[in-house]
């Protein structure tokens, strides 16, 4: 069957003519066709009818701001093989967090939604829950828990494939510490604090190839902050890394779609931004 709204009359059998569509930045490689949306815009449909595959990316959350976890990855969903004909398709890009409390924004399509991942936790606030990476905690005695992966557990039908989330790392509760937890990313775990003077290593990110035929990574954690010591590396794809102590006025930001930036070991320093998200669709060159 073919999803999204049909126009100019034709059904589920097709338009007629060749498979023709339309937005985003189109580029080839191979047998395919790729349309990569890193702005909002419309995939729309005037002909035809083709199997695609469908990335969907939310953009990364920011680290925190003082001896703090590092951001959660955005969601992360994958839709291999969708039959689809005549229809237009609204695409609506998350823009990445920044440094504070705030997540990162959404990003939307094909009647999905990839949650922007969650913030890391400053010393005495909350990390923020994320679709895909809750931000890892920060590490001041009595700091609340990380936060957790909410919505991204399914694809919403009549689609199919398969979405991505984990959970931010714990940041170590003992006084003077200062260890803070790593963002969770789309292909693991933020890892707690493993010592005083250790923070947590984001959770690495997810391969795919739909956008250039080569796998590359989206959606890694970021690391988290220490007072002294080692801050938490960023999760393997772009995870941006925690730093330690007063060395750094910014934490380093995410540096591929959907990624988590940095927390911040210093004293009201900022944590590094996420990175946006992005979609992206692909099918045989007619």
């Amino acid at each position: 069957m073919s999803f999204g709204y049909q126009v100019l009359g034709f059904g589920s059998g097709g338009g007629l003519g060749p498979f023709v569509a339309t937005g985003g930045t189109e580029t080839t490689y191979g047998s395919y066709t790729v349309h990569s949306f890193t702005a909002s815009g419309n995939f729309t449909i005037t002909s035809g009818e083709a199997d695609i595959d469908v990335l969907i990316v939310g953009a990364g959350g920011a680290g925190g701001f003082a001896h703090s976890g590092g951001g959660g990855a955005g969601g992360l969903i994958e839709m291999p093989a969708q039959t689809v004909g005549i229809a237009t398709y609204a695409i609506v890009i998350g823009a990445g967090g920044s440094s504070g409390y705030a997540g990162a924004d959404d990003t939307t399509g094909f009647g999905q939604t990839c949650s922007g991942g969650g913030h890391g936790g400053p010393h005495t606030v909350a990390a923020g829950a994320g679709g895909c990476g809750g931000g890892g905690a920060g590490g001041l005695n009595g700091s609340p828990a990380p936060g957790g992966a909410t919505d991204q557990t399914a694809v919403q039908a009549p689609w199919s494939g398969t979405a991505y989330g984990t959970a931010g790392g714990d940041g170590l509760r003992s006084p003077a510490c200062h260890g803070g937890g790593g963002g969770g990313g789309a292909g693991g775990i933020g890892s707690g604090a493993g010592s005083c003077s250790a923070a947590g290593p984001g959770g690495s990110g997810r391969q795919n190839l739909y956008q250039t035929g080569v796998n590359q990574y989206y959606a890694a954690g970021g690391g988290g902050g220490a007072w002294y010591g080692s801050a938490g590396g960023g999760g393997t794809g772009g995870g941006g890394a925690g730093t330690v102590g007063n060395a750094s006025s910014t934490a380093p930001a995410g540096t591929s779609y959907g990624s988590g930036g940095g927390g911040n070991g210093g004293q009201s320093r900022a944590g590094g931004n996420g990175y946006q998200g992005i979609t992206v669709i692909r099918y045989l060159t007619p």
